[in-house]
């Protein structure tokens, strides 16, 4: 046996050994299918304005941006529709459901919430906080990298009325090329 065949078994025996760590499988997404766990954000609004930010489609749409769109028929049914760059689309459709604490997408196929949305007063009269929980199918990093992309987004839009974005915008003076 070479050395490198000798390193490679090693390496792979090392990896093999740390997929069994329980922390690992948590943070992989490896293991048992759980919840990510919740992300929560302040956001210097009343809770009624952030609920209502929740229940408005064409807003939740403007959050998401280029990864998904955001319909809903008028009422309570709710389709989101993500595209993977490539001109395919997966939608699902969910049932949202509000009420004092929170807003709830729920799969229409009876897999489950999507998506989950808490409200609560935020210490010293600093806003909201929302708790955001997704159910992606992402390792538990991914979904949480994503919850928290949605509510940083969600809060810039609710405090200034602008998007962050790294696009670049025209600007209104001439160019000093």
């Amino acid at each position: 046996m070479s050395i490198v065949e000798t390193a490679r078994n090693a390496v792979k025996a090392a990896a093999e050994t740390a997929l069994q760590n329980p922390a690992v499988q948590k943070v992989t997404g490896r293991g048992e299918t759980e919840s990510a766990g919740p992300v929560t954000l302040t956001i210097a609004v009343d809770v009624p304005t952030a609920r209502a930010f929740w229940t408005d489609t064409p807003q939740l749409s403007r959050v998401l941006g280029d990864i998904a769109s955001v319909s809903d028929d008028g009422g309570d049914v709710v389709t989101w529709t993500v595209s993977d760059g490539n001109d395919v689309a997966v939608a699902v459709e969910t049932t949202r459901s509000a009420d004092d604490h929170g807003v709830r997408f729920t799969r229409r196929d009876d897999s489950g919430d999507l998506a989950v949305v808490r409200f609560a007063e935020a210490p010293l009269d600093l806003g909201t906080e929302v708790t955001l929980e997704l159910d992606l199918p992402l390792p538990d990093v991914a979904t949480r990298i994503a919850a928290y992309k949605i509510l940083y987004r969600a809060r810039a839009l609710l405090q200034t009325g602008e998007i962050p974005t790294l696009v670049p915008t025209p600007s209104a003076r001439p160019s000093e090329k």
